[in-house]
């Protein structure tokens, strides 16, 4: 299945900026750190080229306590409503918005950046995680789906989940 989107393009960045002091009896030296990498996308769909995506996924969803939510990433809609899903992923980025819940990101049925079905990634209340690649991070079969399960017995999550890739032509 191809993509129906004519162009895809962006950037990925992380800004850290952080300040460390130490007081001392005559002065308190510091030290400052600038990090900012970043990773850019232009539209193409080889999994293998550096930077090339043409299918983007993005979503806010509440998931109740002790519930999940399933995104079939073989089928999942793009922004304009189109199910063309993916054929290989390059960034999975997912920020866990709530103020109290826990999130736990597993498999499902597709591995990725997980050494097995049974591995799986606790994020904090506020917390977020970024899988990012130039090159695909792993190939997406037909049925697979990536589930985000709330940890929380009580409180709802609300989360975020943002997905890059390429659908074959």
């Amino acid at each position: 299945m191809a993509t129906d989107l004519t162009d895809l393009a962006g950037r990925i960045y992380l800004d850290v900026s952080m300040t460390a002091q130490k007081a001392l009896d005559l002065s308190t030296p510091q030290d400052t750190l600038q990090y900012r990498p970043s990773l850019e996308y232009t539209f193409g769909d080889d999994p293998d080229v550096a930077g090339e995506a043409d299918q983007i996924f993005h979503d806010q969803f509440t998931i109740a306590a002790s519930a999940s939510e399933t995104i079939n990433l073989s089928t999942c809609l793009n922004p304009f409503g189109t199910a063309t899903g993916f054929d290989d992923i390059k960034a999975v980025i997912i920020r866990n918005v709530s103020d109290d819940a826990q999130i736990i990101i597993g498999t499902g049925t597709w591995i990725a950046w997980f050494n097995d079905a049974s591995d799986a990634e606790l994020l904090d209340a506020g917390g977020m995680c970024v899988h990012a690649s130039p090159k695909a991070i792993a190939a997406v079969g037909s049925g697979h789906t990536l589930v985000i399960t709330n940890a929380d017995g009580v409180n709802a999550a609300t989360v975020n989940v943002i997905i890059i890739g390429t659908v074959d032509a």
